[in-house]
């Protein structure tokens, strides 16, 4: 059984659309471009036919790609989340015992990502180093330099869960 891929509103509807489009260009562009190629004849040496039917293969591959993944997508806006400790869809509040810094960090799904923004993906190491821990409690979180110790300082819900 596949896992649960998380992901916002906002990353399904692109994923959604990027779907879409590879379909669409699939049944035209590319249909056109074999129909192209396979009209100059001999196939067995056709570098443009080769390069069209790779082309649709790779299309096709991404579109499987696309589609396991929305299959099995759980909306992180529709999920029920206690805001009592980290979880995909909460933001939390880190102060580092070292330097006394604080750091935010919001927890969403995988193409959510925006460092600049302070979004990380539910699945990146920082992520999951401080899954399930509550306020008050300490992360071990590995950075590039070693391992830096941060107190939960605060945890919250990103969202507010959508009623039907």
């Amino acid at each position: 059984m596949a896992k649960v891929v998380y992901m916002t509103k906002n990353s399904y509807n692109n994923l959604m659309q990027e779907l879409e489009k590879l379909q669409l260009e699939l049944r035209t562009t590319v249909a056109k471009e074999i129909g192209t190629a396979m009209a100059h004849g001999d196939l067995r040496e056709n570098a443009e036919y080769e390069a069209a039917k790779a082309k649709q293969r790779q299309y096709a591959l991404r579109m499987e790609e696309l589609t396991g993944m929305l299959g099995v997508s759980s909306l992180i806006e529709d999920l029920q989340i206690s805001g009592k400790s980290v979880s995909v869809g909460t933001r939390v509040t880190l102060f580092n015992l070292a330097t006394a810094e604080e750091v935010v960090y919001n927890i969403l799904g995988e193409g959510d990502g925006d460092i600049k923004k302070s979004i990380i993906s539910y699945k990146t190491p920082i992520a999951q180093q401080m899954m399930i821990k509550e306020r008050g409690d300490v992360a071990v979180i590995k950075v590039p330099a070693g391992t830096e110790r941060f107190m939960i300082k605060k945890v919250e819900k990103i969202f507010q869960r959508r009623r039907n």
